[in-house]
């Protein structure tokens, strides 16, 4: 795959990215679909956004959120003493007894295509070393909500162009960790996210 992509797309970096996901010991934030990471010092948080029943669930949709204020309003409806509390949003939510709970290094090679607006990220993770595993993720940005249909056509359009079955069940690089490291926490989101993201369903533990 990677080397279509060279062919057909204009590489435009290779970075290592570092990444450490937060929740506490009830799942509290990822039970409910929200991912809280700390990406090379700054704080990122993605919610679920809201779509039809109906719409295709082979593709994620998230509003990604940097501000810190926003990423604070967002976390309060889970831990409501969030506001509350003093110091920085790490000792804030530390004091909730949300902390990291997967902390993962990536060798990230972005490539772009220019006219349809698509950004390709292939990432291989290198830490840590007993979790070895590589993914994909075709991007678009939608402006806002009523462009999301439009944004998720460029992207079967483009999987299809790109002979990329899009129908075979892939797990994101931390669902994956979570699969191979903390079971028990993977198996909570498939009981929490079955129902909405059914390709949870279809992985198992090796033993």
């Amino acid at each position: 795959v990677e080397d279509r992509l060279a062919r057909r797309l204009v590489f435009k970096s290779e970075a290592e990215i570092e990444d450490k996901y937060l929740d506490d010991e009830r799942f509290a934030l990822t039970g409910n679909d929200m991912w809280l990471r700390v990406r090379d010092g700054n704080f990122e948080l993605k919610v679920p956004m809201e779509v039809d029943e109906t719409a295709g669930k082979e593709i994620d949709r998230y509003y990604e959120i940097n501000n810190t204020d926003e990423i604070m309003d967002q976390l309060s409806k889970v831990f409501p003493s969030l506001q509350a509390s003093e110091g920085t949003l790490e000792e804030k939510l530390k004091s909730c007894g949300c902390v990291p709970f997967c902390h993962i290094v990536s060798k990230r090679k972005k490539f772009v295509d220019p006219q349809r607006s698509i950004t390709v990220d292939l990432d291989k993770v290198v830490y840590p070393p007993s979790f070895a595993y590589c993914i994909g993720e075709v991007e678009v940005m939608a402006e806002d909500k009523s462009r999301v249909a439009e944004a998720e056509e460029k992207i079967n359009v483009f999987m299809r162009d790109m002979q990329i079955n899009s129908q075979k069940a892939a797990l994101g690089k931390v669902l994956a960790f979570l699969l191979s490291q903390r079971p028990e926490h993977f198996e909570f989101l498939q009981e929490s996210l079955g129902r909405k993201y059914p390709k949870l369903l279809k992985f198992k533990r090796e033993q």
